[in-house]
């Protein structure tokens, strides 16, 4: 059953505003930041208004119900991508900081190397890009093909001098929406002995997200881009895959006993949970995964589809515009990113927003060097979710148009 977005708009405070002299907000902006549906909100005022409390360590009757309401979510959040249990899924700030924790902790030593494919966010390239200053691994690319889709002779011949310790790479990338076949890569990466490492922020709010079924050592993911709060992120991995990693942020929260003969840290995931957590935060999480299942992660991903392919449709007779990925609008998910020529990507976003109330991202969009690589400044971004509808493309598409024109000079 399709998804009912006009009736789940109106789950979404921003998509009701009334503005005096602008159309209605079209937010096309998801890849960044998804909106947050009343019971998310509601969630997060409860911690405010009803506990307030510090979980995890005073034991009066506040403190314990945040603690309870803490175990609960990660129940929830382990639950939605499939973990064996909610012990497995280390909750932190970030999908960021989660890649960080596996960089850091995972012991490269040099001459390791680490495989990356060649549109990897900053947040799954510059953390083991430092670690191979730090301690002298290697950052191996693995490029695409020229569709840009994934091509396993490449990851082969990647990993063939046998020196690959880590393959980490993006579940879908937020440049173009295209999904890596990542079971199939850590099949290949496991056989040669190495660890895979799966960004999976853009994937995990949009698809089904089973961690065991693809087969991965680590996954990392951010609340914030699937209908959550900021400043939560989850990083799981098998229990044993967690207890041997190194703790990358330590203190508070994190030991059993200090002495100041020694150390002794708690299990995982409490030893990489260091100080107070965000408790609000981790309410709404819960508040995200719950407002989620019951819609279906299939539909979910049927719909961003759907609207990807109705919104590629309306630009395509611009002059000059070209979408950025593969062809198949298939297999760029949710995902629209485009250049056109003669006009700048800012310029164009600005004028979007100012004539049309047409919210989309411009730039680089945090993977800097795959513009880089391609001699691009950047790209236009429009990226779609479970709120939006057939008439945000209506509006979004005759915007362009105008915007496109206007920024040309040759408007009526």
């Amino acid at each position: 059953m399709a998804l009912d977005d006009v009736r789940l708009r109106r789950d979404f405070p921003p998509l009701q505003r009334v503005f005096d002299d602008r159309p209605p907000l079209v937010y096309f902006d998801s890849a960044c930041m998804s909106l947050k549906p009343r019971p998310v909100i509601d969630a997060v005022v409860e911690y405010y208004e009803q506990q307030g409390a510090c979980g995890g360590r005073s034991v009066h009757r506040l403190a314990t119900e945040v603690s309870l309401r803490v175990d609960r979510a990660r129940g929830a959040l382990a639950e939605f991508i499939g973990a064996s249990r909610p012990e497995e899924c280390v909750i932190l700030r970030n999908s960021t900081e989660a890649l960080n924790v596996v960089a850091h902790g995972i012991g490269l030593k040099r001459g390791d190397a680490v495989l990356v494919s060649d549109r990897e966010h900053n947040s799954n390239l510059v953390p083991w890009m430092v670690m191979a200053q730090a301690v002298g691994s290697k950052v191996r690319v693995v490029p695409s093909e020229p569709d840009g889709t994934f091509s396993t002779d490449r990851l082969q011949e990647a990993l063939a001098p046998g020196d690959v310790r880590v393959v980490s790479f993006v579940h879908t990338t937020n440049v173009d929406g295209y999904t890596n076949p990542i079971r199939e890569i850590a099949e290949i990466a496991h056989d040669r002995g190495a660890k895979v490492v799966v960004d999976g922020a853009q994937s995990t709010p949009h698809m089904p997200v089973d961690v065991r079924a693809l087969g991965v050592d680590f996954f990392a993911l951010s609340v914030h881009k699937m209908l959550g709060p900021t400043a939560v992120g989850v990083l799981w991995g098998e229990w044993d895959q967690l207890m041997a990693l190194a703790p990358y942020n330590v203190g508070g929260s994190t030991v059993a006993s200090v002495r100041y003969e020694g150390v002794e840290m708690l299990p995982a995931p409490a030893r990489f949970e260091a100080g107070l957590q965000d408790y609000a935060g981790i309410y709404g999480a819960e508040a995200a995964v719950k407002y989620l299942r019951p819609l279906g992660m299939d539909e979910v991903h049927a719909h961003d589809a759907r609207i990807n392919e109705l919104a590629s449709r309306a630009v395509s007779d611009i002059p000059g515009l070209r979408i950025l990925g593969p062809a198949d609008v298939r297999l760029r998910g949710g995902i629209l990113t485009f250049v056109v020529e003669g006009v700048g990507i800012h310029d164009l976003a600005l004028t979007l927003d100012e004539m049309g109330n047409v919210a989309v991202r411009s730039g680089m969009h945090c993977s800097h060097a795959w513009f880089h690589a391609r001699g691009l400044e950047g790209a236009v971004r429009a990226s779609f979710y479970l709120y939006n509808t057939p008439a945000d493309v209506e509006s979004f598409s005759g915007t362009l148009h105008e915007a496109v024109a206007v920024l040309r000079g040759t408007a009526c």
